[in-house]
């Protein structure tokens, strides 16, 4: 799989039709590549300077998430 995350619309149809393996992209990936990334972290609160306090999606995401993040960098996931 490649990730042309940064990649320009007219990349993504060249690489996708030019490989035999998935190429994701974010957002301006197009309708020729397999898969898109969106990540939006401010969307849900979760912010350097805002993840800490109570009250944020942000936290309450990360309260659910973090469990099995622990067990992933344990190695034991």
């Amino acid at each position: 799989m490649i990730d042309l995350y940064m990649g320009t619309p007219e990349i993504y149809g060249e690489v996708a039709k030019s490989l035999r393996i998935p190429v994701i992209g974010g957002q301006w990936a197009t309708r020729h590549a397999d898969g898109k990334i969106f990540i939006y972290p401010n969307l849900v609160g979760y912010r350097p300077d805002t993840v800490d306090k109570t009250g944020t999606a942000g936290r309450f995401i990360y309260d659910i998430v973090e469990p099995a993040l622990a067990e992933v960098h344990a190695g034991t996931w």
